[in-house]
C-alpha cells in the first residue's frame, strides 16, 4: 500500500489548512475566543518565509 502524501507534504497540507482556516476566522472575526485567536497568531509568527509560501500557495 503506498502513501498518498509524503511525510513533509502531509505536514504542509495540515499547516496550510490551519493557516487558511485561521485567516478566514480572522476576516470574519469568528474565533471561539481571544485565546484561540492568539494561538493562531502565535502559529503564524513561527512560520518561516518558506512556510508562508507553502501555506499561501494555490492548489
Amino acid at each position: 500500500m503506498s502513501r498518498i502524501f509524503g511525510a513533509s507534504e502531509a505536514t504542509n497540507r495540515i499547516m496550510q489548512r490551519i493557516y487558511l482556516n485561521g485567516l478566514a476566522k480572522l476576516k470574519n472575526n469568528s474565533f471561539k475566543n481571544e485565546k484561540a485567536k492568539m494561538d493562531w497568531q502565535e502559529f503564524v509568527k513561527t512560520l518561516t518565509l518558506e512556510d508562508l509560501t507553502l501555506v499561501t500557495a494555490k492548489n
